[in-house]
């Protein structure tokens, strides 16, 4: 399999495994992953932070666009070993804990995901963009 990491615009970086697509964004001395890929890929985003000159620590916060698992892959993996910030919107939460709302009882126990199922979400409250109104 051949990974990629491409810059497609200043300071934002398309990670693929060629399967799922993610994005890792360096701003400040920090980096914050939108998705997190397959759980596998956590070895992509790694090198990816060290080509960049930083360090998986330097990971500040995981957003999570939707609750799919090659989208919520090595998120809980990123917070426990970085201490980042994992963001996901509530209606998501229990989805990416692998409880999703299908039909039958037999889908039901074929599709809770242990990797999801211990992710701690944080709810960050929407701010205005900074001039408009922000004081900090």
């Amino acid at each position: 399999m051949v990974s990629h990491v491409t810059e497609v615009a200043k300071g934002v970086h398309r990670l693929t495994n060629g399967v799922a697509n993610f994005y890792l964004i360096e701003e400040s001395g920090k980096l914050v992953l939108v998705d997190a890929g397959a759980p596998k890929d956590w070895a992509l985003f790694a090198r990816a932070a060290l080509e960049l000159g930083k360090t998986v620590g330097d990971l500040d916060a995981v957003l999570l666009t939707h609750a799919h698992t090659d989208h919520t892959g090595f998120a809980e993996r990123a917070r426990a070993t970085t201490g980042a910030r994992v963001w996901i919107h509530e209606h998501d939460v229990q989805m990416s804990r692998g409880y999703f709302c299908l039909e039958t009882a037999r889908a039901r126990r074929a599709m809770p995901s242990a990797i999801t199922r211990s992710l701690r979400f944080e709810y960050p409250k929407m701010r205005p963009p900074r001039g408009a109104g922000d004081s900090r």
